[in-house]
Parts: structure tokens; sequence; C-alpha cells
């Protein structure tokens, strides 16, 4: 999906706050 693209992104900008990153795994 778009989301999961987009939120890879937005980990990627923001490491400070894996909250994407969470989700994804």
């Amino acid at each position: 999906t778009a989301m999961m693209a987009v939120a890879f992104l937005f980990s990627l900008r923001l490491p400070k706050e894996p909250k994407y990153l969470h989700q994804d795994h």
C-alpha cells in the first residue's frame, strides 16, 4: 500500500521518532 511506502520514507527522514518503524515491524 502507499501508506507503507510513505511510512518507510518517513522512518528514514525521522530516525529520531521510530513510530513508523514500530508499525512496520
